[in-house]
């Protein structure tokens, strides 16, 4: 079911690409979307509320065809406005992939403005991970989530056109679960396009030309646990951004914590630093999700391990590509899967999570030193630091 916006010219220009203008005339047909929203959401009525987020609230809402959509509401008080609500319709109109959440449609109509999405009903990550949701994801469950993510990333970077994409904002919180518990990538309003890791463009007016920039400097955005250290030092972002917020994500799903999280001890508070000094010291069970105790093969482990740490290297082109991450990640599941067949010597160099050589030791060097320095150095300047956009 497509919605209606009520003034085109507000989102496109003559300059705007031809492919780009069918995609918003496509969602142009229907009736004027801002009563049937109001009739479909009762209103808005807080027991349709699904939840709050950077740029507004989302709710659950039954369209006249009786198709279930989530329906993100712009809130007035919210940092993020027309830009990132462009944003997000131009990139989601280039984006279909089964781990990317689908755009049904968009509302702009007397100030409105609302983005539909297909609904996923088992909410997101995030809310599984710490929230009380009823019954903890098996391991099984959560190595099929992390590799929907990293294969829906991969698409993200390299295959969705011939400009990568960076979602910039890659979190548990911006990972989805439909019925049957498939992992899709929601939320590109921070996106930004560029060539490969090392150009990229800022999409802030629909029909703008492209216009590659240096990649110099950009307005530092993100959550605070999963920027990367040199995106946070230089104001560079490439794709490799991404992946060290999605080895932040590995770290949550195997150790059940938040990226940071003020309620625990001090030393424990940032999930990056404890869990690789706990890793260092070769005491990978201290950080182990309690739900997880003994389900976790030891030859799995070591490989998802070694896959979370290659993402978090302080050093951004000594992390994998999104393409390697997913491949590491099948054969960790195949290693889960293969219980009694012993094939760690042979998966460990293929995976590049070798306990011995040159690599691997330069990493532990950067993960006991130079990564710690720098997560504490962000911590501590984060909370001042005037352009930082906490999601």
């Amino acid at each position: 079911m497509i919605l209606h916006c009520k003034d085109r010219r507000s989102i496109y220009n003559h300059n705007t690409p031809l492919k780009l203008k069918v995609a918003f005339l496509l969602v142009e047909l229907g009736y004027p979307c801002r009563m049937r929203i109001r009739r479909a959401t009762n209103n808005f009525d807080g027991s349709t509320l699904l939840g709050h987020g950077g740029y507004g609230s989302v709710y659950k809402a039954v369209l006249d065809d009786g198709t279930t959509v989530a329906l993100k509401r712009r809130s007035l008080s919210s940092r993020q406005g027309a830009d990132e609500f462009r944003s997000e319709i131009e990139l989601l109109s280039r984006l279909q992939h089964r781990n990317i959440v689908s755009l049904i449609g968009y509302c702009i109509d007397r100030g409105e403005m609302i983005l539909v999405y297909e609904y996923m009903a088992k909410d997101n990550l995030a809310q599984h991970l710490h929230g009380n949701y009823g019954f903890p994801l098996s391991w099984i469950q959560r190595l099929h989530i992390c590799i929907n993510v990293a294969r829906g990333l991969d698409y993200v970077h390299s295959g969705a056109s011939l400009h990568s994409i960076i979602h910039r904002d890659v979190k548990t919180l911006n990972i989805l679960l439909d019925e049957n518990f498939v992992a899709k990538i929601t939320d590109f309003g921070l996106s930004r396009i560029g060539r490969a890791n090392q150009a990229y463009y800022v999409p802030d007016v629909l029909g703008s030309p492209p216009s590659f920039d240096s990649g110099i400097s950009t307005t530092i955005v993100g959550t605070m646990g999963y920027l990367d250290p040199e995106y946070f030092l230089t104001n560079k972002v490439t794709s490799k951004s991404d992946v060290y917020a999605f080895g932040m994500v590995l770290l949550e799903v195997l150790c059940g914590r938040k990226a940071v999280d003020m309620s625990v001890d001090e030393e424990e508070r940032n999930l990056a630093r404890w869990a690789l000094y706990c890793i260092e010291l070769g005491s990978v069970e201290r950080i182990i999700d309690p739900h997880l105790d003994s389900r976790i093969l030891p030859d799995c482990l070591k490989v998802f391990v070694g896959i979370a740490r290659q993402c978090l290297h302080t050093r951004s082109q000594k992390r994998p590509t999104m393409a390697e991450v997913a491949v590491r990640l099948e054969f960790a599941l195949t290693l889960q899967r293969t219980e009694g067949y012993n094939i760690v010597e042979r998966a460990l160099a293929f995976s590049g999570a070798a306990v011995d050589g040159q690599e691997d030791s330069d990493l532990e060097d950067h993960a006991t030193r130079t990564d710690f320095k720098i997560e504490t150095r962000i911590l501590q300047a984060g909370s001042v630091f005037w352009g930082l956009v906490v999601l």
